[in-house]
Formats: structure tokens, sequence, C-alpha cells
């Protein structure tokens, strides 16, 4: 009986995660056919990432103006509810590289499956 309650307890512990991702096209539908925009939260640490969601998408800047837009509308939703950042948030949380990869995808838009941009935020509660 031990035995088998070591193992269960095991198994439970292994399926138990403290990551998770949010998938915020729910809440925000609008353009929705542009990106796909995933926010996922470890301890201290919230990461972004979008991708254009087709082919279309990527032949033009649009899809990062997008992503930045989505981004700082999730990160000063966090600022709201009390999450500190380490560093100050641009209207452009994505940044420079983003343009620069989208420019990039702009001569050979059939490559927006290969493309996601990417950026990480250290941050911290205010309880």
């Amino acid at each position: 009986m031990k035995y088998w309650t070591f193992i269960l307890s095991a198994f439970l512990i292994g399926c138990s995660s403290t990551e998770s991702q949010v998938q915020i096209d729910k809440d925000k539908p609008t353009n929705t056919e542009l990106v796909q925009f995933v926010i996922e939260h470890k301890p201290n640490l919230i990461t972004l990432s979008c991708s254009p969601k087709n082919e279309s998408a990527g032949k033009n800047v649009q899809w990062v103006n997008k992503c930045n837009e989505l981004a700082l509308d999730y990160l000063n939703t966090q600022l709201d509810d009390g999450v500190s950042f380490q560093r100050p948030i641009s209207k452009r949380p994505f940044g420079m590289a983003a343009d620069f990869t989208a420019k990039m995808l702009i001569s050979n838009p059939s490559n927006f499956n290969a493309v996601s941009i990417g950026q990480s935020f250290t941050y911290s509660t205010n309880n």
C-alpha cells in the first residue's frame, strides 16, 4: 500500500506545474486573424511571444505593430494589478528586433511558420 501511495504521489507531483500559458486571443478578438500572441508565466518571469498567423499577415509590418499593442495592453494590465517590472515597460515591448524580423519576413512571407518574436520580463508582486 505504501508503495502505491508513493508512486501515485510521485505521478501527481510530476503532473503539476507552476507554469501556465495563456492565449489572449480569447480576450482580445480584434484582429486575431493577424497574430498569435502567447503569454507564459513562470515564477518572477513573464515571457511574451507573438507570430503572424498566416502568410498574408507576414507580408507587412502591421503584425509587429499588433504584437506590440497586445503586449503593451497586457503588461499595463499587470501593472494595474500590482506587478512591478524590473525595467520600465516601453511602448514597443518587442523592440527594434521585432521590426527587423518583420522586414526580413516581408522578403519571404512563406516563412511565417518559422517566425516568432519574443521578450521576457522579470517582475515582482506588490502585496
